[in-house]
């Protein structure tokens, strides 16, 4: 078992590794105590039903780590017994613990709306369809889950959509992570769906998803109203010309969207003409890759000519390595996006202080003026005296 304080000056760090869980057979009064966060590997049959146990009425932890430890379908029903009444614990991470579709759902079924769980990692756990409508049903009770990691796991286009659905009534999830599964169309756009219904999330990731042209509309009609989602990964899809096309339209109307991800897709020279208007008049957008698609030098000085004309563009970076461009050509975009990040650097180095000093004006001006009202007031006592003795006179 490895221990540790989530110790803010130095950051969470793992302890030397001390028996106890492990063993064949543990005792009965073993116990987490008030560690923050634990650390466990090769855990026993009998360190995980006593460890199960423990967590059922402590809650002084805030963290279990327990990715690699292969606990399995079975393994995964011992420690739902513990986590059905734990109310303390904020991050469980069970990457790669071979839970399948029985674990996943024995884990979720037992958590209560009460649960304080913000983060769970279940990536690489092969969870197909019907652990992800349990989880479906989770994210409808759960109030404090904001961040979900479900990546290389085995959910198709039917539980995509279910956890599309479920997000439709969960108001607490930020950031969900389904790379390396196969929701395709039908999964992205009921997510798409839910983002246009005033879902919080901010962070989706859907690379590697066999995500086209549909499901790209579908996410682009979500940005169109704006939705809160800052980050958008779909890397590795078969997204071309006309996925595209729609999504630019909507950043030219959508401010929220920060990252753009759409590496790997089949995105050729004739897209230029609906990316361009968003280079040249988007003023939210900071980050767009667009490597490893079939983009030639002349999309490039098409990108350079329109980002030029764009003054208040925050775009730091640009990512075009791995297209059919040629030497020359890359670097001279990259030299613009390097000046370009130094230039924008200080310019917002510059906004922050400018910032930074009218607060202080409005603060030194509001002081200002409560002094002067407070000085013109006059103390009801006194006037009271002041006109007793003019009535005396």
């Amino acid at each position: 078992m490895n221990r540790a304080a989530n110790k803010e000056d130095e950051g969470p760090q793992r302890p030397g590794l001390q028996r106890g869980w492990s063993a064949k057979a543990v005792p009965t009064d073993q116990t987490l105590d008030d560690e923050e966060l634990a650390y466990l590997i090769n855990i026993s049959e009998s360190g995980l039903a006593q460890l199960s146990s423990d967590i059922g009425f402590n809650d002084e932890p805030k963290s279990l780590d327990l990715q690699y430890s292969f606990i399995g379908s079975t393994g995964a029903a011992v420690l739902a017994n513990g986590l059905k009444s734990n109310e303390g614990l904020h991050f469980l991470n069970l990457r790669n613990s071979e839970l399948g579709d029985m674990g996943a759902a024995a884990l979720v079924d037992s958590l209560p709306p009460s649960s304080s769980l913000a983060e769970v990692d279940l990536c690489s756990n092969e969870i197909g369809d019907i652990g992800a409508r349990a989880i479906g049903g989770w994210l409808r009770r759960s109030k404090k889950i904001q961040r979900l990691w479900l990546k290389d796991n085995r959910i198709s286009p039917e539980g995509g959509a279910s956890l599309g659905s479920a997000l439709s009534e969960n108001s607490s999830l930020e950031r969900l992570d389904l790379g390396f599964n196969d929701v395709g169309d039908a999964g992205a756009s009921q997510i798409a769906e839910a983002l246009s219904a005033g879902s919080p999330l901010v962070y989706l990731d859907l690379g590697s998803n066999g995500v086209t042209n549909q499901g790209a509309q579908a996410l682009a009609e979500a940005l169109n109203l704006n939705c809160a989602l800052q980050t958008l990964i779909l890397r590795v899809n078969r997204v071309s010309h006309e996925g595209l096309k729609s999504i630019s339209q909507a950043l030219l109307i959508n401010s929220n969207l920060l990252e753009l991800d759409l590496q790997g897709n089949m995105i050729r020279d004739e897209t230029v003409e609906y990316f361009a208007p968003v280079l040249r008049e988007n003023h939210s957008l900071q980050g767009l890759n667009l490597e490893d698609n079939f983009l030639s030098d002349v999309a490039v000085k098409d990108f350079l000519q329109v980002l030029e004309k764009n003054v208040d563009l925050r775009l730091a970076h640009f990512k075009l390595k791995n297209n059919l461009i040629s030497e020359p050509q890359v670097l001279q975009f990259d030299l613009f996006m390097r000046t370009h990040a130094r230039e924008l650097k200080e310019k917002l180095k510059k906004e922050r202080s400018d910032s930074k000093r009218r607060q202080s004006r409005m603060g030194r001006r509001n002081t200002s003026k409560a002094s002067r009202r407070n000085s013109s007031k006059r103390d009801p006592a006194f006037d009271a005296a002041a006109i007793a003795d003019s009535l005396s006179a």
